[in-house]
């Protein structure tokens, strides 16, 4: 018989033990927890800074229209003096404001809007009035100025001997969380920006018609003084709120 080969021998084959599958098992959870815990911060700041942004937005438009009327007051041509100041087109007053409410009946003319009692943990309204013309306006197809909204301002026809006018005259109110505004009489009021929780508005009054501004007030404190006509600035301050919980 011929001589038998031997076998070669069996490496022996060695896995995992328990304890260490169960150490690579937690380390790959603590791995996977740290990645998911990174994700849901990238996520969150991502939807904060969109808040935010859209926030931005929104105030800077509303205080843009805000602006713009209010710088607007009281412009009109003069058509005379009386020795101390010129004589307007546009009467008087050419503002006005309610502290803590809105204008109880905004049909009426601005010499005639009326305000609720005082609610300081309410937002501010105020009205705006000034003659309207091409280079203060935006202007539509057919030659007219705009008003907040983009209707047409109400025109003034000629009486008394003094020439017609373009009138645009403004409210600015929140409704909820819109910044409303109503234009002509005639024309429902439409939204201006979303989002806003709150607007606060002061008025700088003057000492004289010849002085710098003294103080800021309130709407309701300037009307019971009667010195709407003495309001040089304005100071406004919108508080904005996201769509969302995040910020």
């Amino acid at each position: 018989m011929g001589q038998r080969t031997p076998h070669a021998p069996r490496r022996r084959q060695r896995g995992f033990s328990l304890v260490e599958l169960m150490i690579a098992l937690t380390i790959g959870m603590v791995v996977m927890g740290a990645v998911f815990v990174a994700y849901v911060a990238a996520t969150q700041s991502t939807r904060h800074s969109r808040a935010i942004a859209q926030m931005t937005e929104d105030a800077t438009s509303a205080l843009a229209v805000l602006r713009a009327n209010l710088a607007m007051a009281g412009y009109s041509r003069p058509v005379g003096f009386d020795g101390q100041r010129f004589k307007l087109l546009l009467p008087a007053p050419y503002l006005a404001g309610c502290q803590g409410g809105v204008f109880t009946d905004m049909t009426v003319a601005i010499a005639t809007l009326a305000c609720p009692t005082a609610d300081a943990s309410k937002a501010d309204s105020v009205a705006v009035a000034y003659e309207a013309n091409a280079g203060n306006s935006v202007m539509s197809s057919g030659g007219k100025p705009l008003d907040c909204v983009g209707n047409e301002v109400q025109n003034v026809a000629a009486s008394g001997g003094l020439p017609a006018y373009d009138l645009a005259y403004s409210r600015f109110y929140l409704n909820g969380s819109s910044l409303m505004c109503r234009g002509k009489v005639d024309n429902p009021a439409q939204p201006l920006a979303e989002n806003v929780k709150d607007l606060q508005i002061q008025y700088g009054v003057q000492t004289d018609i010849k002085k710098r501004v003294a103080y800021y007030t309130d709407a309701a404190t300037v009307t019971t003084n009667g010195v709407w006509d003495r309001v040089g600035s304005v100071r406004i301050c919108v508080v904005m709120q996201s769509d969302s919980d995040n910020v």
